[in-house]
């Protein structure tokens, strides 16, 4: 399940990076219009349409925990769902390969 909102250039963009991940969508991977933050040994997932407070969220976190701002992508591992890394051209200082790839998620807050 993939949602797309904004304008066109936005969703242009994000199309462009759920693409680049295709390779976990074979694996049953979950895209998210979301914002991430590293916590309590997993990760906290905000979702919610734009303008929701996703990125007012994560932004009381501290900056080091900031995992993802705009999409998130998830997989199954072990029966539950895990974050899974995603390279952002436009921002690649906040790509860290396997810092918090794997993290449980702990809740998915709306």
């Amino acid at each position: 399940m993939l949602f797309l909102e904004g304008t066109a250039g936005h969703a242009t963009r994000l199309s462009l990076r759920v693409l680049a991940t295709r390779g976990a969508f074979a694996g049953g991977a979950l895209a998210l219009h979301a914002s991430c933050v590293r916590a309590a040994d997993g990760v906290l997932v905000f979702v919610g349409p734009s303008g929701a407070g996703k990125t007012a969220s994560s932004l009381a976190f501290p900056s080091r925990d900031r995992l993802d701002d705009d999409l998130v992508l998830l997989g199954e591992s072990g029966g539950r769902w895990v974050r899974l890394d995603i390279f952002d051209k436009e921002r690649p200082a906040r790509f860290a390969p396997g810092e918090a790839a794997g993290l449980p998620v702990r809740a998915v807050l709306r």
